[in-house]
């Protein structure tokens, strides 16, 4: 879970870093303990975009991960086909 502790550290920083992975999952800090992940309902291309607040960056940070692995974000998922 080293990537988790990574974000974490990252969005907590204080000059307000935000990550995006793109496909509408993002995670920023809001405030000083509160950090807020944005993510769509579903892969679908027009999924609606909802919004979970926590107040701990780590959290924040899990569930982040969580949608990514769940709707399969990031360079990480691509295949050969999506390459070309």
């Amino acid at each position: 879970m080293e990537d988790i502790k990574l974000i974490a550290a990252i969005v907590s920083l204080t000059p307000g870093y935000n990550i995006s992975i793109g496909g509408g999952l993002d995670i920023t800090r809001l405030d000083e303990n509160i950090f807020s992940v944005t993510y769509p309902e579903s892969d679908a291309m027009d999924s609606d975009i909802k919004e979970k607040r926590f107040k701990d960056a780590e959290s924040a940070a899990k569930f982040f991960e969580q949608k990514r692995q769940a709707l399969k974000l990031g360079d990480d998922f691509l295949t050969e086909d999506d390459e070309e």
